[in-house]
């Protein structure tokens, strides 16, 4: 939740005001929360859900049926690092990306990452969490390793009015998502301070 929250906030400053439709990549734990969260910062009428794994995709129509349009995915491994690129080359594709995952199994696909970055950035505007995002792994992003820092914005100075969020209608903006430490301690205080409001949990000394 606490990834799809920034992946959110991404969503919120860059992607167009009329966004009507959502594609998510991946019908895992994390693609799920994804369109839990995102949903609260934009009204999405169509729903597209593109898995590699198609049986993960209809568990969710339960929920969303009216909505969701299945996309069997059905290549390689390496094709799932891809689709982001295709929908830029083949859809006439004007909006936000949002590059989240797992960053243990994408390191895996290291070459096949850097690939899809090396197409997709140069007609991009960058946003990442923090710049040590450009740092080698694992500290920072295999497909960013190698790239000049420069070649992207802080979240946080959108956040903070320091740089400009969407800039233009035609402007694709692509949000490397990474994770950051103070997320998790900013997520970690939220759920203490409901526990404390809720009388649940336990005290335990240490």
């Amino acid at each position: 939740m606490r990834t799809a929250a920034s992946s959110a906030l991404s969503v919120k400053h860059l992607a167009r005001k009329d966004t009507r439709v959502l594609a998510i990549i991946g019908a895992g734990v994390q693609g799920q929360s994804h369109l839990q969260v995102l949903s609260r910062v934009r009204n999405f009428e169509e729903i597209r859900i593109a898995s590699f794994f198609f049986e993960d995709a209809q568990n969710w129509q339960g929920n969303i049926l009216r909505r969701v349009q299945l996309i069997h995915s059905g290549c390689g491994e390496e094709c799932r690092c891809s689709v982001p690129v295709y929908f830029i080359k083949h859809c006439g594709y004007r909006g936000s990306l949002d590059l989240s995952g797992d960053a243990y199994y994408f390191s895996r696909l290291q070459p096949a990452r850097q690939r899809t970055a090396l197409e997709i950035i140069p007609r991009t505007r960058l946003i990442v969490e923090t710049r040590r995002s450009f740092e080698p792994p694992p500290a920072g992003c295999c497909e960013l390793a190698g790239l000049n820092p420069s070649t992207g914005t802080e979240l946080g100075e959108i956040l903070l009015g320091i740089k400009p969020g969407r800039q233009t209608e035609e402007e694709i903006t692509l949000y490397k998502s990474m994770g950051h430490a103070i997320e998790d301690l900013a997520a970690a205080n939220l759920v203490y301070l409901q526990a404390r409001q809720q009388g649940s949990g336990s005290m335990v000394e240490l």
